[in-house]
């Protein structure tokens, strides 16, 4: 019994401990401090998976307005619906973590289901894509769906067949994204790199040494101390001055 009590504490814990860890990764990566509340969570959710395939269709609407009204009720169905219209005009949702833990908080296993299949159906509405792959792997992921059931699901709307393709296409995706993320970082610090170079200092100079430099060229090379020299003379001077002013801003921000 004792034994039992002690592994019940250390499960809450734990949870307590991943709630807060999503929590504050989320906050560092988008600056915001509450979760936002369930109507307003399963309608977001709804609008990714409408805009996943590039192409928010009647069809899907009329799905997603029989799932609300089967749901929720006329009254509370119109007021998500208003709020589902206004989100798809004015708000594009790149990150689901916070509308999932609030659906794991507020919905029991069967309503996430619901919810799954309604995003399922969604995505049957035209040709499967393979951002619409992605978006059903992080909700049923997100809201820790039983991998089972997220087949028994699929397997409802999607033949093997046409899955494993958009699966394939995600997964392509994915590794482009990855290498283009690999090749802008590379060209971004060989443009640090540049710009260190650009003022003559070591790329491990502090903050204070970098302003300090930077004072010092840009007066050296100041266009107006080159108005009585040639235009070449001036051209070169305009081109140095140009060069430090983005070597600081590159460094410095």
């Amino acid at each position: 019994m004792v034994l039992f009590i002690l592994l019940l504490f250390a499960f809450a814990f734990l949870m307590v401990v991943v709630h807060q860890d999503i929590i504050n990764e989320y906050k560092e990566n988008k600056g915001k401090t509450t979760l936002p509340d369930i109507e307003s969570s399963i309608v977001d959710l709804i609008a990714v998976s409408m805009r996943a395939d590039g192409e928010v269709t009647k069809a899907e609407l009329a799905k997603v307005k029989r799932f609300l009204l089967r749901g929720f009720g006329e009254e509370r169905a119109l007021g998500m619906l208003h709020k589902l219209r206004d989100t798809l005009r004015s708000s594009y949702i790149t990150d689901i973590r916070l509308q999932c833990l609030q659906i794991n908080q507020k919905l029991s296993y069967k309503q996430k289901l619901a919810l799954l299949s309604l995003f399922f159906s969604v995505a049957a509405t035209e040709p499967l894509k393979s951002a619409e792959v992605r978006f059903l792997k992080l909700y049923a992921r997100y809201t820790r769906i039983n991998p089972n059931d997220f087949e028994l699901v699929r397997n409802h709307y999607f033949a093997i067949s046409d899955w494993t393709a958009g699966a394939k296409m995600e997964d392509s995706s994915e590794q482009e994204r990855e290498e283009k993320a690999q090749v802008e970082q590379k060209v971004s610090k060989n443009e640090w790199e540049e710009a260190y170079k650009t003022l003559s200092l070591p790329t491990n100079a502090t903050q204070e040494q970098v302003k300090r430099t930077y004072r010092k060229l840009a007066m050296q090379w100041h266009p107006d101390r080159f108005e009585s020299k040639s235009e070449a003379e001036k051209a070169y001077a305009t081109k140095m001055f140009r060069e430090i002013n983005q070597a600081y801003h590159r460094i410095c921000g």
